[in-house]
């Protein structure tokens, strides 16, 4: 992953070993990023979801986002984005987590 700001951005970086390649920020918040981002293998955009930097550096926030994945993995529902895959990726020696998840234009 290729960093850009103190907020975690990650401008045209990718994520698992280049499967997904990070293209636009969506949005942000306190805690997380959201990029609209390709998945090579499946052919499609997806979105995806970021720690900071600073907090990616600290177990119990990984930890805690790992925890979010799994409980959003579990709903159904028309008006909630699917949770396609979780994982961490290196970052400047610290795992960086994050989470794809259905994009939905709009």
């Amino acid at each position: 992953m290729s960093q850009d700001g103190a907020q975690g951005r990650y401008a045209g970086g990718s994520v698992a070993g280049g499967r997904y390649q990070l293209r636009d920020l969506l949005g942000e918040g306190g805690m997380a990023s959201v990029y609209l981002a390709y998945d090579s293998a499946l052919d499609r955009q997806v979105a995806i979801k970021t720690l900071h930097t600073e907090l990616g550096r600290e177990q119990s926030f990984r930890e805690r986002f790992r925890r979010e994945a799994q409980a959003v993995a579990k709903l159904q529902h028309t008006n909630i984005v699917s949770v396609f895959d979780t994982g961490e990726d290196e970052l400047g020696g610290a795992l960086m987590p994050y989470i794809v998840m259905e994009y939905v234009e709009g």
